[in-house]
């Protein structure tokens, strides 16, 4: 009867010692869901200093963060911060590379002063700071002057940016060429409406003035006599 005390007892005290240790492991806390600017592994992100939040997960209850250390690899390590802010915490490191790739992860500590193990490391980019390129996309009439001195021509009757009437024109230019072109443009604008042919063949059209419209020409030029012409009008709606 006495041995049979004895084993019941040491059976009941290895189970209560198993029981104890499977408790600790489900205790144990993990930092998950980390996100830079609010986003998961964000590209070019624009802004100088990041913001950084992550979640403290744990299945004790009541469990709460009560400090945090958070490195951005290579570049900077916060320290153990003595705070419960997890949510837009700011980088306080030295500036970062634009273009650049990095890693960050973050650790916690828990009610009981015992720190997590870190979190697994996330990724964010930085944009480009300064840009050399150009606008791509569809092409607009050019503003540029390159007609330099050129007047307006218009009408022998008076000064014609003024007192031009409503009415239509015809300009042309007869020229020899000596051979083929390889490339000819002709630049043009005119107030408000003006067609563009090339030894007979139309080469284009524009109705704004304020703009300059170039039209490859090359083409429709050959060796010998040449012609353009310009048929040009002030409309009512003016």
């Amino acid at each position: 009867m006495n041995v049979l005390i004895k084993t019941t007892t040491l059976f009941l005290s290895g189970l209560l010692l198993v029981s104890a240790n499977i408790d600790n492991v489900q205790a144990a806390a993990t930092v998950t869901s980390l996100r830079c600017e609010d986003r998961i592994e964000p590209l070019g992100i624009d802004v100088a200093k990041p913001r950084f939040s992550w979640k403290m997960e744990s299945n004790q209850r009541g469990e709460v963060q009560t400090a945090y250390q958070l490195i951005v690899e290579g570049v900077w390590d916060s320290g153990v911060v003595q705070s419960s802010q997890s949510i837009q915490v700011e980088y306080g490191g030295p500036a970062l590379l634009s273009s650049k790739d990095y890693r960050w992860k973050v650790r916690v500590w828990d009610a009981a002063g015992s720190p997590t193990p870190y979190s697994t490391s996330a990724k964010f980019s930085t944009g480009l700071n300064a840009w050399t390129a150009k606008w791509i996309g569809r092409d607009e009439p050019s503003n540029e002057n390159i007609f330099g001195a050129a007047q307006w021509i218009w009408f022998s009757e008076g000064v014609p940016n003024a007192s031009a009437p409503l009415a239509q024109r015809f300009f042309k230019k007869d020229f020899t060429l000596a051979a083929n072109p390889k490339r000819a443009v002709v630049a043009i604008t005119a107030d408000d409406q003006f067609e563009v042919f090339v030894n007979g063949t139309k080469a284009g059209a524009w109705e704004n003035f304020s703009q300059t419209r170039e039209f490859d020409i090359t083409a429709l030029l050959h060796a010998g006599n040449n012609r353009t012409h310009y048929p040009t009008s002030i409309s009512p709606k003016r």
